[in-house]
């Protein structure tokens, strides 16, 4: 038996190897005072996601969430 298996596209998540990625524009208050915000998962959980308050957010830096990405 041969199955092909199709994997739909994301409008925000990108996939790399296990994790996923999306970008995410913030405000220049935000990037010098920190920020948080809330993303819907793929499986429909809203996810908090937080920096450290007072934080300086520079461009291309990556915030990440452990354990949320694709199943193994």
């Amino acid at each position: 038996m041969v199955v092909n298996v199709k994997v739909k596209k994301s409008p925000l998540f990108k996939r790399w190897k296990d994790d996923l990625y999306m970008d995410k524009e913030i405000t220049i208050l935000e990037a010098l005072t920190g920020t948080s915000f809330t993303i819907m998962h793929l499986d429909g959980k809203n996810i908090p996601i937080e920096g450290n308050k007072g934080q300086i957010i520079i461009p291309e830096q990556k915030m990440r969430v452990k354990g949320l990405g694709m199943p193994i």
